[in-house]
């Protein structure tokens, strides 16, 4: 029998959060996780609604945040059921058209950036508030597909990373995020 061909384990990117207040960038290498071979199923399928629309930006309200590392068996439930105590999370959607580049000259266009924004002052599951005061740290960010719309129980989580370090909120500004995407 043939071995079936996984894209995902020839992704690569560097996703980049940035505070837009203060101007300062994180940066970090992704975790594709199990879940992501449905998104790429579905795409391939032709499924509507699978496309990559919509991140998490998950915090934390503690001076000394606690960094949830990333693993492949993470999902949209379970990155949803670990808000508790001081965790929390924002649901972004995607505020341009995606940028489809190219890699060198073997590729049409095998890259992708998408781009996120987060405006919300309180998180999605827990209500906790997301704002300097109350010591918010980014911790980690998730790109997701969201089939169900509006609706945040029916997302797919395509991949997930874990921040080196935690992005303090220093103002009351917009967060993005920029998720670039690169098959090979």
């Amino acid at each position: 029998m043939r071995e079936p061909f996984v894209i995902s384990t020839r992704y690569h990117g560097r996703p980049i959060v940035t505070d837009v207040s203060s101007g300062t960038s994180v940066t970090g290498h992704n975790e594709v996780v199990y879940q992501g071979a449905d998104i790429l199923a579905g795409l391939a399928a032709g499924v509507p609604h699978y496309n990559l629309n919509t991140a998490y930006i998950e915090f934390q309200n503690n001076a000394s945040p606690t960094i949830p590392p990333a693993a492949q068996t993470d999902t949209a439930i379970s990155r949803q059921a670990f808000c508790t105590g001081q965790y929390d999370l924002l649901r972004c959607p995607l505020i341009a058209q995606p940028v489809i580049t190219s890699s060198g000259s073997h590729y049409a266009g095998n890259d992708v950036s998408l781009t996120f924004l987060a405006s919300q002052t309180v998180g999605l599951i827990q209500g906790l508030p997301f704002s300097p005061s109350d010591n918010s740290n980014i911790v980690s960010v998730c790109v997701l597909a969201s089939p169900l719309g509006s609706t945040y129980t029916g997302d797919l989580l395509y991949a997930r990373f874990a921040l080196a370090s935690a992005l303090a909120v220093t103002g009351t500004a917009q967060v993005t995020l920029v998720y670039p995407l690169q098959w090979l």
